[in-house]
Order: C-alpha cells, then sequence, then structure tokens
C-alpha cells in the first residue's frame, strides 16, 4: 500500500546490492510446467549452490515433498498459495528500493502483459503485492504496466527497457512514462529500445543486462544467425548513442536458436544472459554446449571480484526463461 508521506525519488537498487535473499516459485502442481520436460534439477541445483548466509523463500501452490527439494539450507522457508500458476517469479513481483532515508522499500508495477490471460496476470500480480506483508516492508505502486523482466538499471538513475513498456500502456506518452521514472524512482536516463521480434513477452532481460554501474552485457548469436544479430547490432548503436557511449559493452557469446515453442513462448536454450545475480555471486545458465566456455570466461574477466557458480538451465530454457525469469531476489 503506497503511503502518503512517501518522499520521491526512490532509488532502485541494482542486482549486486540485493544480498539477503532469493525467491522462486516450485514448479510442482503447475501443469503446463510439465510437458515431458523435468525442470526440478534446475531448482534443486541452484538451491543447492545458494550460499548458507542467504534466505531461501519458495512460494508453492502444493505442498512441497521435502524429497523434492533436497538438501537445502537452514533459512528456507515455503510460502503456500494455491494461485500461484507461473513460476516465473520476476515479472510479477515488486522491485527493490530505498527512500531518501535509507530505508527498504518495494516498489510495484502492474503486471498485465499482452501475452498472457487476464485472470492468470491477477493471480500473478496479488501474489507480488503479498510480497510486501510476507516481508514487512512498505510497498510503492507506481501506475505503469511492467514486467520486471522488461527493466534493466544500474542503480544510478541509468535504466533500459523495450518499447514494450509503450505498447502496453497506451495511456501514457512516452515523454510522460520518462518523467513518471524520472520523479518516482531517480531514472534520469530511460533508455527504451525496440523489441526483438521473436521474443512474444517483449523482455530485455535475455538481451541486455548491467551487470556493474559501468558495464552492460549484451547477448550474442553464433555468426549464421544474421537477423537475430542484426537486432542486437541495432541495440547497441540504440544504448550508445542515448547514453553518449558511456557504458562498457561486452558481448557474450550464446548458442544457434533451436525452433521450439511452448505455450507460445520460444525456446532461449543456449542464452547466458538471463543470469540470477546476487550480490557477490553471479549464477550462469549453461547447457552443455562450447559458448558456455567463453561465457563464463568473459564473466570471469569483467567481474573479477563476483563468484560465477554455473547452473546447468537447459530443460528450464524450453518454457522461454531461464534463471533470472524464474527468481527473484531481495
Amino acid at each position: 500500500m503506497e503511503k502518503d508521506n512517501v518522499k520521491y525519488p526512490l532509488r532502485l537498487l541494482p542486482d549486486w546490492e540485493l544480498k539477503n535473499g532469493i525467491s522462486l516459485v516450485w514448479p510442482g502442481g503447475i501443469d503446463k510446467y510439465y510437458q515431458g520436460i523435468n525442470i526440478l534439477p534446475v531448482y534443486k541445483d541452484i538451491v543447492s549452490k545458494i550460499p548458507a548466509i542467504k534466505e531461501l523463500m519458495i512460494f508453492s501452490r502444493h505442498p512441497v515433498p521435502d524429497n523434492e527439494i533436497g538438501k537445502i539450507n537452514s533459512n528456507f522457508r515455503i510460502i503456500h498459495n494455491p494461485d500461484i500458476h507461473d513460476i516465473w517469479i520476476r515479472d510479477f513481483a515488486p522491485m527493490n528500493a530505498v527512500d531518501k532515508t535509507g530505508r527498504d522499500v518495494l516498489v510495484k508495477f502492474i503486471y498485465n502483459p499482452s501475452y498472457l490471460h487476464k485472470d492468470e496476470s491477477l493471480s500473478s500480480d496479488n501474489i507480488g503485492r503479498s510480497i510486501a506483508g510476507i516481508l514487512s516492508k512498505p510497498m510503492f505502486n507506481i501506475p505503469i504496466v511492467l514486467d520486471g523482466g522488461n527493466m534493466t538499471h544500474n542503480g544510478n538513475g541509468w535504466a533500459i527497457m523495450t518499447s514494450r513498456v509503450l505498447h502496453d500502456n497506451p495511456g501514457y506518452s512516452k515523454n510522460e512514462i520518462m518523467s513518471l521514472f524520472k520523479e518516482k524512482l531517480g531514472i534520469n536516463n530511460l533508455i527504451i529500445i525496440e523489441e526483438d521480434p521473436e521474443d512474444p513477452t517483449g523482455h530485455i532481460d535475455g538481451n541486455v543486462r548491467f551487470i556493474s554501474p559501468t558495464t552492460i552485457a549484451v547477448n550474442s548469436f553464433h555468426i549464421i544467425m544474421k537477423k537475430e544479430n542484426f537486432y542486437l547490432s541495432r541495440i547497441v548503436k540504440t544504448i550508445k548513442e542515448q547514453s553518449n557511449d558511456k557504458f562498457n559493452i561486452i558481448k557474450i557469446p550464446g548458442a544457434i536458436l533451436i525452433d521450439e515453442v511452448i505455450d507460445h513462448i520460444p525456446s532461449i536454450f543456449g542464452n547466458h544472459i538471463n543470469f540470477l545475480r546476487t550480490g557477490e555471486c553471479l549464477f550462469m545458465p549453461v547447457y552443455g554446449i562450447p559458448s558456455d566456455i567463453k561465457a563464463l570466461e568473459l564473466f570471469n574477466k569483467y567481474l573479477p571480484d563476483v563468484k560465477i557458480i554455473p547452473v546447468e538451465a537447459g530443460p528450464l530454457s524450453h518454457f522461454g526463461g531461464a534463471l533470472n525469469c524464474f527468481s527473484w531476489t531481495y
């Protein structure tokens, strides 16, 4: 619930400042994630690799058997909610911020994407809003339709998202949206890039991610993927032009895309940009393919003080997301 006494702008916290907890939605009982593909090993792998100091909060539609979770740390807890219909918590959860007094707060956008049925998006939106009560944090509402997967920012006033934010908010002009982000969240520089024509979600987190205040990682495909690489070259040009070439941009190689669609969403198999970053750890999606090695080398090179932890994300990627999509940090 938004407090009347909030003094804007808030400051959104980037991934590397979020060190306390990781939240996931357990897939058990959500039928659409069991189409002959076992994604539980991905969950078990990342749960086993989360440092013991992290709190692990799992939302679950049904009780989770102990033998399904495997070995977990002592800070583990489950939040049961029968209305859970989706595992991609990043999109409907709030964003972390601090106010001018340094108080931790949550920022909630409206989760109502055009690619989902209204009932499903409303249910997920309500679950995202419940997180404020679970964590006993104040939450401030921003009257913009925006998925968490369509924003990357550096915590210092710069953010990037795709033009889906314009399409999902026809009642706002581009200037009005940019002014709102500046006034409420201190985003003085909002870069809006064109959508990936191959991605019906319009998200940015599979193609562009801030990995530090001054460095941006951008996806790159095998050389034979000419159309996809041409799109990526255009968005790099846009970022450079709109930022006056302010940022270091590194290209992270990926695989040849596979022609696979589940539930209207194409596979992102081979994508290393959709990583999970929490404080001093970066969980990097790997697939048992050659680009795993090169991507790991690049992340280690540009993030020498960060622990890069490979996680097998192949089964999860077939549903159109990877480690950033299925997690939320706080």
